[in-house]
């Protein structure tokens, strides 16, 4: 039983490296061929162009962390896998297609005519975070069943591992909110407030995790 259990903990980085890679490569490409970049350079007005823009540099980070933690993640963490280690990646692949596809040029017109992809795409990103918690809480409540595996790394990040799974709360709570005020009110400056709010929030998390992995790799 112990030869299996090693075996599953070893494979652990290939199998997350390997499925990872598969789907963020769809979701990057995806994403490429749905782009229009004639609403980036050519705008009707500044609201539109600047929730075009806005959307597909939240879109970038969304793939470009994702695929970063679950990097990391492979690294330095492992545990025998099980059949959640399947499910939450292709879940949250599920996730990042709903939020490329509302957030799109040819979409953008609509929401800006008296559409409602605009709430679309602020419940898509709450669903996306929320399964993004989901491996985050994964991730971490594994590693600490398996601590003795883990103990070298964990005596490092465990705070930052502690806090970041509260953090991300906060990132649920604010695309939720955002679903709920554009689905109220259909002003164009709101959505783009609440956008910049979500790239910032993303921007946080990423360069708080490379300082903290930073200091990691390099001591």
């Amino acid at each position: 039983m112990k030869i299996f259990r090693d075996r599953s903990s070893k494979a652990n980085a290939s199998f997350y490296m390997t499925m990872i890679s598969l789907i963020e490569s769809l979701a990057l490409g995806y994403f490429a061929s749905s782009l229009k970049l004639n609403s980036l350079f050519a705008p009707a007005s500044i609201a539109p162009w600047l929730f075009s823009f806005l959307s597909c540099v939240l879109v970038i980070q969304m793939i470009v962390i994702t695929w970063h933690e679950y990097s990391i993640g492979s690294i330095c963490f492992t545990w025998p896998l099980g059949y959640s280690d399947s499910w939450i990646p292709i879940l949250i692949g599920f996730s990042q297609y709903f939020v490329i596809y509302f957030a799109t040029a040819d979409h953008l017109q609509y929401s800006f005519a008296g559409g409602r992809t605009v709430p679309y795409f602020f419940i898509a990103l709450t669903t996306f975070a929320t399964l993004a918690w989901f491996a985050f809480d994964n991730q971490y409540r594994k590693t600490i069943a398996n601590r003795a595996e883990n103990q070298e790394i964990l005596s490092l990040v465990e705070p930052y591992l502690v806090s970041t799974r509260k953090l991300m709360f906060g990132n649920i709570f604010i695309y939720l909110l955002g679903f709920l005020v554009t689905w109220k009110f259909s002003n164009d400056w709101v959505s783009v407030l609440f956008l910049v709010i979500g790239n910032i929030t993303l921007i946080f998390h990423g360069l708080r995790g490379n300082r903290v992995f930073g200091r990691v790799f390099s001591a």
